[in-house]
């Protein structure tokens, strides 16, 4: 089964960046669907004994290099879910971290065919370390089962982040509990191919004072 290691993640401009350890970063590259929540959208919840996770934002457009945005003629809406897995977050064993599993994705507008669907085995939502309730997101690879997009968009995960607003229990550190029930707004995230970046750009963000974070990717065990 795949699961997930923890590298650094920073936020740059409208990328994802994300640190594999001292000589090693990824990001996200063109193209990639833009996901925001948007007034009306659901945002983030997780309800039941073992919660059940829902995020719901809006697919603006594909972004396909600088400057060229291909927007939706119609806004669609970004479904995710998943189901909490105590195995695969006691088997992370990382602070702040928790696993969800048999997760799917959907894009598309209500009464069309979607333009995207998509199946994941792991989705970590870790602190950001920067204030108790700042989550980012990552998942597993990503198998594309259906839509138009499918074609455009050939490998990729999903990276991004949102707000907790409420939470159910914390723990010992004050952190929102994300294995029991929860709430959280201000969602956004990319989906796309993950790619290596040159080694000396990396220290150039850090050294423009971009904010690190913390996020997945899969690995093979």
């Amino acid at each position: 089964m795949k699961r997930a290691r923890l590298p650094a993640l920073l936020i740059a401009g409208a990328g994802l960046t994300a640190f594999m350890g001292a000589a090693t970063a990824t990001t996200i590259s063109y193209p990639y669907v833009d996901v925001i929540e948007e007034s009306g959208d659901l945002g983030v919840s997780a309800t039941g004994s073992v919660p059940a996770l829902t995020m719901q934002g809006t697919a603006t457009g594909i972004v396909s290099g600088p400057g060229q945005i291909m927007n939706f003629g119609t806004p669609a809406t970004f479904t995710l879910t998943a189901n909490y897995s105590a195995a695969l977050t006691a088997a992370d064993g990382q602070p702040n971290a928790y696993d969800y599993t048999n997760g799917t994705i959907t894009i598309g507008t209500a009464g069309t065919a979607p333009l995207l669907t998509a199946t994941f085995q792991d989705l970590v939502l870790q602190s950001a370390g920067t204030s108790l309730y700042e989550y980012v997101i990552g998942t597993s690879a990503l198998d594309y089962t259906g839509g138009t997009l499918a074609g455009t968009l050939t490998s990729g995960e999903i990276l991004g982040s949102f707000t907790i607003t409420s939470s159910a229990a914390t723990n010992g550190a004050g952190y929102a509990d994300l294995s029991q029930d929860f709430t959280g707004s201000n969602l956004t995230a990319k989906i796309g191919a993950v790619v290596p970046l040159p080694a000396t750009l990396p220290l150039l963000l850090c050294g423009a004072g971009f904010l690190g974070l913390l996020r997945r990717r899969a690995v093979a065990t």
